[in-house]
């Protein structure tokens, strides 16, 4: 290869990389022209359609890709053939541009390329081939082959920017929401805007926070010129109708939320941004439990009871208390006016015992992370306390034996007894008594509630003197083993013996009514004797009775019976008598005699 040749491919190369340069001035005028306008015209589609984010996003990626597209044709495609990366024009391309520029170039400079290729390829004429390319050379040396790149040329491409630019700047400055504000709607793709409209959704609620399974009611307002006639809420699902409470505001109330939900306000205007109501997991007590253990005095079974919050106990019961929850961080449990924070025996388990003597109330709430001191559950333990026994008594005396009194006892009470007394003490008329009661402990069923038995005093026992009282009653006690046994007592009854002087009064009145029982029976008796001897004398010779006869014989048996039994009645009187006087005194034989 010979000088003049590489010379000219230094000439050609210096041609490549001015072609390549003007390619990049030519490019970038392009892809500024391009981008803008596309810019241009999904912005103003955007501005005046108010796509979706679905519609935007798609917008920006297809601006991403389409842009850079252009860029890497128009821009990054000449620079790389600048700096000769990839696949960039030949030479003889090259003598190709130049001759379109310089038309008596073209052929000349083409004959020299083809001449050196066929140089190479033979061997024999070599030097007259390499003659002849420095004869085509030397005349082509003259000529600036870099002129046949005009960089000024691109200027009457710079239109095709300006013209976007122009428009652009235009809308700047007299209407620039027209351009910014569907360039910030495109470039956040991913956010809501809520297309400009006569009015707007405000919503009322100072939150969107529901409790779980309650209801939860959205109030909205509307602000602007005009109010749509109807509202509804599209939830995902369903499209509900709001309820108009008044010309500008609407409300809509979800049922029993158990799960957030998403939703948005629409009319046939506009649809609103999307709202979450975030649905905050409420405390719940599922179930509880109720261990009753009751006193062992009153002889009841221990039990459990399931979701019964009133409850009736006897005094001195052991309450035991299980709450079974859900969602729920600490359990306050108030009994009376004493507040205790129950802690988790496990993950849903809260207990608490407690002694009970007296009624009371409690309340139970529950609270978690996101939800205090909720609504409590309000109570009431009834205590019934152990009541005092109940005791009455019928007194009786018996007829055959003066010296006996007979009781009939009836005692009662809520749980059982522990004992029953009999009590008794002598009195005087001169208040000279004991202090102390004599007793006598009866027999009783201790824990039978209601008992009913009999019970005999013999006086002689105590050998009661003339003038002297006797008080008596019955006692018994229960078996309260909380506040100790209690007892009751029945009515005091008194029994009053006579005085010598009542003895002797009464003994003389007695006496003196014997007496005169007495002779009227003898004096009855002797007229008796005297119609018996007439009626003998007139019957002593007659062998049959009339029917007269037989009356009046039928007569006086019936008279001589009769005062048979009012002698009988005197005797049993004075041996009554007798037995009365000789209770309290001993009687002189004189007397007994009589």
């Amino acid at each position: 290869m010979t000088e003049n040749y590489n010379i000219l491919i230094n000439k050609l190369d210096s041609f490549i990389r001015k072609y390549y340069k003007n390619q990049i001035i030519r490019g970038g005028i392009y892809t500024i022209a391009a981008l803008l306008i596309f810019f241009l015209v999904i912005t103003i589609i955007e501005y005046y359609a108010w796509f979706n984010t679905i519609t935007r996003t798609l917008f920006f990626y297809s601006y991403l890709i389409i842009s850079g597209l252009i860029v890497l044709h128009f821009v990054f495609k000449p620079v790389f053939g600048l700096f000769k990366i990839g696949k960039i024009i030949s030479h003889n391309q090259a003598a190709e541009i130049i001759g379109r520029h310089f038309s008596d170039v073209q052929d000349k400079l083409i004959n020299t390329l083809q001449l050196n290729d066929l140089s190479k390829l033979s061997n024999e004429s070599s030097e007259l081939i390499k003659a002849g390319i420095d004869q085509k050379i030397s005349r082509l040396k003259p000529i600036p082959f870099s002129n046949a790149i005009n960089f000024r040329g691109n200027i009457k491409y710079l239109k095709y920017a300006l013209i976007p630019v122009f428009i652009i700047t235009v809308f700047l400055l007299t209407s620039p929401g027209i351009i910014t504000e569907p360039t910030s709607r495109i470039i956040n793709h991913n956010d809501y805007y809520e297309k400009a409209a006569p009015y707007k959704f405000v919503i009322l609620n100072n939150n969107l926070e529901a409790i779980q399974q309650e209801d939860f009611t959205i109030e909205m307002k509307i602000e602007g010129d005009v109010v749509p006639e109807d509202v509804h809420i599209f939830n995902g699902e369903n499209v509900l109708k709001m309820r108009k409470k008044n010309n500008f505001i609407f409300s809509y109330t979800f049922n029993n939320l158990l799960k957030d939900i998403t939703f948005r306000f629409e009319t046939e205007e506009i649809t609103s941004e999307y709202f979450t109501i975030t649905v905050l997991p409420k405390p719940i007590l599922l179930s509880f439990e109720t261990e009753l253990n009751y006193p062992v005095y009153t002889g009841r079974h221990d039990e459990t009871v399931v979701n019964t919050g009133d409850i009736i106990i006897p005094e001195g019961t052991f309450v035991n208390w299980k709450f079974i929850t859900r969602d729920t961080e600490l359990l306050n449990f108030t009994l009376g006016d004493r507040s205790i924070a129950l802690l988790k025996n496990n993950s849903n388990e809260f207990s608490f015992r407690n002694f009970f003597l007296e009624s009371t109330s409690y309340s139970v709430s529950m609270q978690n992370n996101f939800l205090k001191n909720r609504d409590s559950l309000m109570f009431a333990v009834s205590v019934i306390p152990d009541v005092f026994p109940s005791i009455s008594v019928e007194e009786f005396t018996d007829s055959s034996s003066i010296g006996r009194i007979y009781f009939r006892v009836t005692i009662k009470d809520d749980y059982g007894f522990n004992k029953l007394q009999y009590k008794y003490r002598k009195t005087d008329n001169n208040e000279n008594s004991s202090d102390d009661y004599l007793f006598d402990n009866l027999g009783i069923n201790s824990s039978e509630n209601q008992q009913q038995f009999f019970h005999y005093f013999n006086l002689s026992d105590i050998k009661l003197a003339p003038g002297e009282e006797l008080e008596y009653f019955f006692e018994v006690w229960d078996n309260d083993a909380i506040n100790g046994n209690k007892s009751s007592r029945s009515q005091q009854m008194v029994l009053k013996a006579p005085s010598i002087e009542e003895i002797e009064e009464k003994t003389t009145a007695s006496n003196e009514k014997i007496k005169e029982d007495m002779e009227g029976a003898l004096k009855d008796l002797h007229l008796l004797q005297q119609d018996i001897n007439e009626l003998n004398k007139k019957l002593f010779d007659k062998k049959t009775l009339s029917w007269q006869e037989k009356q009046q014989i039928e007569m006086l048996l019936n008279r001589q019976k009769s005062i048979e039994e009012r002698l009988q009645n005197i005797q049993e009187t004075n041996e009554e008598k007798l037995k009365n006087e000789q209770q309290y005194k001993e009687m002189d034989n004189e007397l007994l005699q009589k």
